[in-house]
């Protein structure tokens, strides 16, 4: 667990929101283009004695690109995904979330319309739980001829135990964002969003109008830089073109 790639659950949910404010196109192609060659699997239960369908959840990025019954779907979300420079899998469960979500609001939205612009994070296995694992993890008295004193054991395992238990705090400390505070949260995540849709880091950091750094545009980018590990997504290259104006 401490050993993977730590993603903070927030500030995912808060690069999705960012999306939505900031880059609005990539819903709205989503559901435009998408969500018409879009419908879920099925499973079939009975309640009440009767029988009912029930839509299967899309939970895996990569088991969805394995399955072979739903082709012209998986290459409309492969070319969305081009489009606005998207390759990472758990952004693309998200949208297959959302797909679902849209499927089950239907064509006219009504009084629901307000999700159909709501973007969310629905994270995938979060529950880390403190499982410790603890090296050559078996004593014998010294009188058979066992080299480690009780001591020297006791003190080995509660040295590995205690820097498990200090990795695992971190652990979820970054997952769920405790430290970093919500509004500068917000500001990375739009940051990095318009980074993404094409803007200079220089631009951005002139329009925020940054006081207290000798470099601001230095400042912007290396927000962008921390943030992007944050939440496990690759930045465009540097003099990347920008993502195609779609018509």
């Amino acid at each position: 667990m401490p050993n993977e790639q730590i993603a903070s659950i927030p500030a995912r949910q808060e690069y999705l929101l960012a999306l939505q404010r900031h880059w609005p196109e990539v819903l709205s192609w989503l559901r435009e283009h998408v969500l018409p060659l879009y419908e879920p699997r099925w499973h079939e239960d009975e309640l009440d004695g009767i029988a009912k369908k029930i839509p299967i959840i899309d939970s895996n990025w990569e088991k969805f690109q394995m399955e072979s019954d739903r082709p012209a779907l998986l290459a409309s979300l492969i070319q969305w995904g081009a489009q606005f420079n998207i390759t990472e899998a758990w952004i693309f469960e998200s949208a297959l979330d959302m797909l679902l979500a849209y499927f089950q609001l239907g064509s006219d939205p009504g009084s629901d319309a307000e999700g159909y612009r709501l973007w969310w994070y629905r994270a995938r296995g979060f529950h880390a739980r403190f499982e410790p694992k603890f090296s050559q993890n078996l004593w014998y008295p010294p009188k058979g001829g066992w080299q480690e004193s009780w001591e020297d054991f006791r003190s080995r395992m509660n040295a590995e135990f205690r820097q498990q238990l200090s990795e695992y705090k971190r652990y979820v400390e970054v997952k769920f964002s405790t430290e970093k505070e919500e509004h500068l949260m917000r500001r990375d995540a739009e940051w990095t969003v318009r980074y993404q849709k094409g803007e200079l880091a220089i631009a951005i950091s002139e329009s925020a109008n940054l006081t207290g750094y000798s470099d601001p545009e230095q400042a912007v980018s290396s927000a962008i830089k921390t943030f992007a590990k944050l939440i496990g997504i690759r930045l465009r290259k540097r003099g990347q073109r920008p993502p195609r104006k779609l018509l």
